[in-house]
């Protein structure tokens, strides 16, 4: 257990831990690598899906969803982006599907994750709710986030609050179907830098007329 007096560990810090687990290949090194990585990333990404999703029992779904699959998967992870990337790419994905889909319940079984880790998750996703539901300056921020494209709205959560390089959140952003070349790649990077800056620059002018910046003196 991590001492709670210690500085947190940094994300470079935990993508070699999962890595070391996911190399020996046992089954408890994959369950320790997959409870490191909720323990480490799970608050970010349930506040990622709330503001994707904005409903949290949808959240809850696709929260449970994510980390059975991160389970399923993980062993063959080929670390072609980050861990850290990866999971935003399937969290993006699966609430996108949610939010398409009716919101019809279905039972799961055989959730392969311990009652330490649900727990963990529960935690995470109550604190995220609450964050989400406070009224203040970061709430009024959030809806002028609601008001950019759910691309571009994902697109300052990687870049701006995860600070993911551009070539993962290309990835990230990629259809399903997309199989993009080396090439295609560099090219969509360059654009979504561009875009980048255009997104940053029209969040600000909605931050200025909702008056929660300054205008900046001419």
């Amino acid at each position: 257990m991590n001492d709670p007096t210690s500085p947190p560990p940094s994300d470079a810090e935990v993508e070699q831990a999962i890595k070391t687990h996911l190399e020996r290949g046992a089954t408890d090194d994959v369950q320790r690598a997959v409870e490191r990585a909720i323990e480490h990333y799970g608050q970010r990404l349930c506040a990622f899906i709330l503001g994707l999703v904005k409903d949290p029992a949808t959240a809850a779904d696709v929260q449970q969803d994510l980390w059975i699959a991160v389970y399923a998967h993980a062993p063959r992870f080929r670390w072609e982006s980050s861990f850290k990337g990866w999971l935003y790419l399937l969290a993006r994905r699966m609430a996108i599907k949610a939010v398409q889909r009716d919101r019809q319940r279905h039972e799961r079984a055989g959730v392969p994750l311990s009652q330490a880790a649900e727990s963990r998750l529960a935690a995470h996703l109550a604190t995220s709710i609450a964050m989400w539901k406070k009224d203040d300056f970061k709430q009024r921020f959030r809806a002028l986030r609601d008001q950019l494209s759910e691309k571009d709205r994902t697109l300052l959560v990687m870049r701006a609050d995860q600070e993911l390089p551009f070539r993962e959140i290309a990835l990230a952003l990629a259809e399903p179907d997309e199989n993009l070349d080396a090439a295609a790649l560099k090219t969509r990077e360059t654009t979504l830098m561009k875009r980048f800056q255009r997104v940053k620059q029209r969040l600000y002018q909605l931050a200025l007329e909702a008056g929660l910046v300054p205008p900046t003196d001419e």
